[in-house]
């Protein structure tokens, strides 16, 4: 079936109706989908419960490592309920499952968040059940520490071991406060060199941020973004999914 729409409409507008309908047929699939008659094992309920969890975690766009985090979370509540049927977990299960963490297993405090999270979207997407009260659940204890300092010196060791574009790469992290992927990632027109600024894209959650350039790194990116458009190596290559990525972890150059 051939698609028409309405010229004055912009391309991004055109995906993202798209992306709504495809979203709302599989919502509305699920929720007519008739369950077939005759006994299911827990196990077979679980398999269908954790392949609704992998395509709604995919329809929403999750990062990868949060969809491998949330499906590693299930299995572990599921190990933790000794195959309990999905339909008939309740909030105390949640809290046992959550104080199992924090009191048997001492995890930190991120891990149980994150396992909490995990659990959470299970309850509201797949369940479409109230997770309800938690407030008397036994969280992981925070520790204080003190933070560490580096001085001038010790901060300057790791740079004078680098050279060439490794120490360029370190400099921008840490000048710019990037993570490593966002560097690696980082193009020519990510840069705004009149406004001292550097773009980060799809970064953690997906999302866009601006950042300080500091002056001190202007020059030595100038220089190496005018060695790559001279050269032309390592151009970027479009990737499974449409998207620019690097061939090697240096500043691609999307000139042409």
């Amino acid at each position: 079936m051939t698609t028409t729409y309405d010229k004055s409409c912009e391309d991004w507008q055109v995906n993202q109706a798209r992306e709504a309908i495809r979203m709302y047929n599989y919502f509305l699939d699920r929720q007519n989908r008739v369950s077939p008659t005759g006994h299911t094992s827990n196990d077979q309920e679980w398999k269908t419960a954790t392949d609704e969890m992998f395509s709604i975690l995919r329809l929403k766009h999750r990062a990868l490592a949060t969809e491998r985090s949330y499906l590693g979370w299930l299995r572990e509540f599921y190990k933790f309920l000794k195959g309990k049927s999905p339909g008939s977990i309740e909030t105390s299960d949640v809290k046992h499952f959550l104080i199992y963490l924090a009191v048997e297993r001492n995890v930190a405090p991120s891990t149980q968040n994150q396992a909490f999270n995990a659990i959470l979207f299970f309850f509201r997407h797949v369940l479409d059940k109230d997770m309800g009260n938690l407030s008397d659940t036994v969280r992981a204890h925070k520790k204080q520490r003190v933070p560490v300092a580096l001085t001038r010196t010790e901060l300057a060791g790791p740079f004078d071991q680098l050279s060439g574009l490794p120490l360029l790469m370190a400099r921008v992290i840490y000048g710019c406060g990037l993570r490593l992927m966002e560097c690696v990632r980082l193009r020519v027109k990510d840069l705004d060199f009149e406004m001292n600024c550097l773009t980060v894209r799809s970064g953690k959650g997906d999302k866009d941020r601006q950042t300080v350039l500091p002056e001190t790194l202007k020059d030595s990116l100038q220089e190496h973004a005018s060695e790559t458009s001279q050269t032309g190596g390592n151009r970027s290559k479009i990737n499974q999914t449409g998207d620019r990525a690097c061939t090697s972890p240096q500043f691609c150059d999307t000139s042409s």
